[in-house]
C-alpha cells in the first residue's frame, strides 16, 4: 500500500483514506464509490495467542494487524465484512462514508469492551467478550 499525508487524513489507496475523527481517533473512509462485493483491502498482520486492542479473529486465527485496516471501527449495521483476510463491501458504499465492520461477526472475545455509539436500529449498547455475555445471562437467569 502507499500512503500520502494530507492536512487531516492519509490517502491509503485508491479505495480508502484514514481520517482522524474527533472523539473517535483514526477511522477508515471510502475514497471513492465502492460497489457491493468489491475488495477494499487485505488485513495484514501476525498471528497472536490472545486478542489485543486491534486484533481480529479471521478464519479462526487471532491476527494482530500491521496494516492500516487496524483502524476499522465497529457498527451494528456494518457496510463491510471479511472473507478470510480480505475486506469486502457488504453493500454499495458511497465516497466519504466510513467503512465499518461488526466486531461481533469476527470476535468471540473482545479484549477492550466498549459502549457502542453507532446509533443504528440494530444497536448493541455494550460490546464485551462472548464469555462476559454468557456469564451475565446466567446471572440474570438466576434472579
Amino acid at each position: 500500500m502507499w500512503r500520502k499525508l494530507f492536512r487531516n487524513f492519509y490517502l491509503e489507496s485508491d479505495k480508502f483514506i484514514i481520517r482522524v475523527v474527533e472523539g473517535k481517533g483514526e477511522a477508515i473512509f471510502a475514497h471513492r464509490d465502492l460497489a457491493i462485493g468489491e475488495t477494499i483491502g487485505c488485513f495484514e498482520g501476525v498471528p497472536v495467542a490472545h486478542p489485543t486492542k486491534y486484533s481480529l479473529t479471521l478464519d479462526g486465527v487471532i491476527v494482530d494487524p500491521s496494516g492500516s485496516l487496524k483502524f476499522l471501527n465497529h457498527s451494528c449495521t456494518a457496510n463491510s465484512f471479511f472473507s478470510g483476510r480480505i475486506l469486502k463491501a457488504d453493500r454499495d458504499i458511497p465516497s466519504g462514508e466510513e467503512i465499518t465492520i461488526d466486531y461481533l461477526a469476527t470476535e468471540k472475545e473482545i479484549s477492550n469492551g466498549f459502549l457502542c455509539r453507532c446509533r443504528s436500529e440494530e444497536h448493541t449498547s455494550e460490546l464485551q467478550s462472548l464469555r462476559h455475555l454468557v456469564c451475565r445471562l446466567l446471572l440474570e437467569k438466576k434472579k
